[in-house]
């Protein structure tokens, strides 16, 4: 499996979907390897299983409240190994 990880948006990035990659969006028209919406914690992700994160155009959208981005931002911590 991978350990590199893509979280695109609901933007036309998000049809940038790489290889060697797990790419994650929230919208099933991009066809991501995981579909996945961001601001739902837990993500269904192991913890430690990802070396690298590619987020382009992503924080800027998510976390509504500051607790939901907090949230995110643990999820991050928590998948990176």
């Amino acid at each position: 499996g991978s350990n590199l990880l893509s979280v695109q948006t609901l933007t036309m990035l998000g049809f940038d979907k790489r290889d060697d990659f797990l790419n994650v969006d929230g919208f099933v028209g991009c066809e991501p390897d995981l579909l996945m919406d961001i601001d739902t914690t837990p993500w269904p992700l192991e913890s430690n299983a990802f070396d690298f994160i590619l987020m382009k155009h992503v924080l800027e959208h998510v976390g509504e409240s500051f607790d939901g981005f907090s949230a995110i931002m643990q999820e991050i911590y928590r998948i990176l190994s």
